[in-house]
């Protein structure tokens, strides 16, 4: 995948030092996301928007992480 800067540590509870991810690109994960966005069959939430209610989905473990009210 192609993600934004960021660092992921990864460990299983012991003392030993954590792996680390490391994603340089920092348009990818906006890409990514958008690219998932834009295909409805791997979306779990619609929102109806705006006056001609128009459709968006959306994905439930991302609107999760990215908002503290869902």
């Amino acid at each position: 995948m192609q993600g934004g800067v960021a660092e992921t540590e990864v460990t299983d509870g012991s003392n030993e030092e954590p792996d680390l991810c490391i994603y340089e690109n920092k348009s990818g994960l906006a890409e990514d996301l958008k690219f998932l966005a834009s295909m409805p069959e791997l979306c779990d939430v619609t929102f109806l928007v705006g006056d001609t209610r128009e459709p968006v989905c959306a994905v439930r473990a991302v609107l999760a992480a990215r908002s503290r009210y869902i």
